[in-house]
């Protein structure tokens, strides 16, 4: 579970290189520590400015003395956003070290600069472009996502590049309205690519659905209420019925009367989308009281940790997808030895690759260009080269600056086996030497 920190800092990775940068500290507070916390938080900033400061000029020295390349990352570090964010950084932190082990780009090395933008306010939104683009002068931007919005309206306002992975419809929407916010790049697709990806996996599966009938379940937000529309019109259009339709508030744990209705419906698909994996939890645990004959979709919230963690084996059969899993080509397979081997542990399938791959995304166009600070060449490069990343191939040639699914840059379906996400399909295609699960709870 992420948990909102009472207080809310940025710090600095000054830069990044083959030698380890500080960890990312422990952000999680309670009230009840605070004052105590306050004076451990300054001796931990100071030496986690010192070890900057030691690693700038080993760096510096390496390079010869070359003027870096700074990356400017207005990312979540606390707060709700901060796992997202956390996994994130570790991808973009990950590239810069073998870019720069590998000689850096254009013979500089790369240096990261991290703004908190915490809960993704307005007011830190703005805060993070005045500091990262005003006085920091970097040449790039790199986020998971920064206020699905708030960040295409101010970061659009400048020339230089802005790669995010918002993977939402109004901010393609927003940049395809404005010529001037073509710097802005969306690495991913939206919730009407992802619904249509998540359609066509439910309906390639090796099983037969006892009838045709759905019920669709969404959390209150843009996101998931704009998936699961396009979920429900997809059925339809195969002749599926949408026998119950029901919005529910996030914090919902409580859904006797939901499954009551459920089961007096049996319907033969379950969907069920929030950008949290709590909602999802608890609905599954009160549903295995008295399940129904239902498969159970769980959507982008399925690929969240929690999942696993909280469900173990209990959760074998449940389904959802996951758009940064890691391909199994060279690239990707690249991805998850380095990641484990730097970070000491699996890979997870949020954002990782996402980072990761953005970074290679700008450094290749940069390349082409052959100078960072030429915004409009870097951008264009981007618009106009591929680039075959980790996760799949970026084209951003359409607009609105985004990168669409396809077979070439898979949506990847999970399901739950042996208390583990395993990947089952990537786009329509089985994924070879895995098979789909039947529920347990489904009775033939």
């Amino acid at each position: 579970m992420v948990l909102y920190c009472q207080n809310q800092s940025f710090y600095e990775t000054v830069m990044i290189n083959r030698s380890k940068p500080p960890a990312l500290p422990d952000v999680t507070e309670h009230n009840s520590l605070k004052r105590r916390r306050t004076m451990m938080t300054r001796k931990i900033l100071s030496v986690l400015l010192a070890l900057v400061f030691m690693s700038g000029l080993s760096v510096t020295a390496a390079f010869g003395g070359a003027k870096p390349i700074k990356i400017g990352a207005p990312i979540s570090l606390t707060g709700l956003y901060a796992s997202d964010g956390r996994e994130y950084y570790e991808g973009v932190v990950l590239a810069v070290e073998e870019i720069n082990a590998s000689g850096g780009l254009l013979g500089r090395p790369l240096k990261v600069i991290t703004f908190d933008i915490g809960d993704q306010n307005a007011e830190n939104i703005v805060a993070a472009g005045e500091k990262l683009i005003g006085r920091d002068k970097v040449d790039v931007l790199l986020s998971p996502y920064a206020g699905f919005g708030v960040d295409v309206e101010y970061f659009g306002r400048y020339d230089i590049p802005y790669l995010h992975s918002s993977a939402t419809q109004n901010t393609v929407d927003m940049v395809a309205a404005d010529p001037g916010r073509r710097n802005v790049f969306q690495t991913d697709d939206t919730q009407v690519g992802f619904a249509k990806a998540s359609l066509a996996a439910l309906l390639s599966l090796p099983y037969d659905y006892p009838n045709k009938k759905m019920v669709s379940l969404y959390a209150d937000d843009q996101w998931s209420t704009l998936y699961a529309r396009i979920m429900r019109e997809g059925l339809i259009k195969k002749g599926w019925t949408v026998v119950m339709k029901r919005m529910f508030p996030y914090g919902t744990r409580e859904w006797g009367p939901v499954l009551t209705r459920i089961r007096s419906l049996e319907p033969a698909l379950i969907c069920l989308e929030a950008l949290s994996a709590e909602e999802g939890i608890t609905f599954f645990r009160q549903f295995l009281k008295n399940p129904t004959n239902s498969l159970i979709w769980l959507g982008y919230g399925f690929a969240l940790k929690e999942y696993p963690q909280m469900l173990g084996k209990e959760g074998d059969g449940l389904m959802g997808f996951a758009y940064c899993y890691p391909l199994d080509s060279k690239k990707g397979n690249h991805l998850r030895n380095a990641y484990k081997k730097r970070w000491g542990k699996e890979i997870p399938i949020t954002m990782v690759g996402a980072g990761y791959d953005a970074v290679y995304i700008w450094a290749k166009a940069v390349e082409r260009v052959g100078d960072p600070s030429d915004y409009d060449a870097v951008v264009k490069a981007i618009q106009t080269y591929p680039y075959e990343g980790s996760l799949g191939v970026y084209r951003f040639s359409q607009p609105g600056n985004y990168a669409p699914q396809g077979p070439e840059y898979p949506v990847t379906t999970i399901q739950m086996q042996g208390g583990k996400h395993v990947a089952i399909y990537r786009d329509v295609t089985p994924v070879k030497g895995a098979k789909f699960l039947l529920p347990s709870w489904i009775k033939k």
